[in-house]
Formats: C-alpha cells, structure tokens, sequence
C-alpha cells in the first residue's frame, strides 16, 4: 500500500530571513563581488548556475566580501543562489558582459 503525499507548489522551504547582501556589479566582465553587510554568512554556500541548469560553481563563503571569478564563461545571464542547510535564501541573475 502506497500513500501518495502532496504539497502545494508555492511553500516556501526556506526559513523566513531578511538578508543583506548585495552582488556588484551588475553586468560583470571578470568578476562580481558577494557581499554581506552586517549579516552573518557562516554556514552559507555560493551556487553559480548557467541559463541551462548547467552548475559551474559551488563554494563555501569565508568572508564577507567573496569575489567570484566569471572571465572564462560566456556572454550571457548566469543565477547565483545563496544555500544554507540545503535552503535557497537568496538568488541573483548575473548579466556576464
């Protein structure tokens, strides 16, 4: 006996948390600087992901500005998720120019 469990579409799993943190700039050529301000970023990992799901980074965050290398991809937009516990907190489009 299989018991078919559902959920509606729209929760949000991530715990309601008001961040602040900013990316820039914003289209970037080589690089773009994540930075938090006042906000604690232990336990935080960066997700850099092309237009196609395709993830080209993952890295844990060690300071609270990290700047992320971008010179060898593409002309194109880029989302940049920020993850704790296995929870998307935050998520940026990067125009890489």
């Amino acid at each position: 006996v299989y018991e078919i469990i559902s959920a509606p579409v729209d929760i949000d799993l991530a715990p309601k948390v008001t961040l602040s943190v900013k990316v820039y700039p914003n289209p970037a050529t080589d690089y773009f600087v994540l930075s938090f301000n006042g906000t604690d970023y232990s336990g935080y990992v960066a997700k850099l992901v092309d237009s196609s799901g395709k993830i080209l980074q993952i890295r844990e965050i060690e300071e609270s500005d990290t700047k992320i290398e971008v010179s060898s991809y593409p002309t194109g937009m880029y989302y940049f998720y920020l993850i704790k516990e296995q929870s998307i907190y935050k998520t940026f489009k990067i125009i890489k120019k």
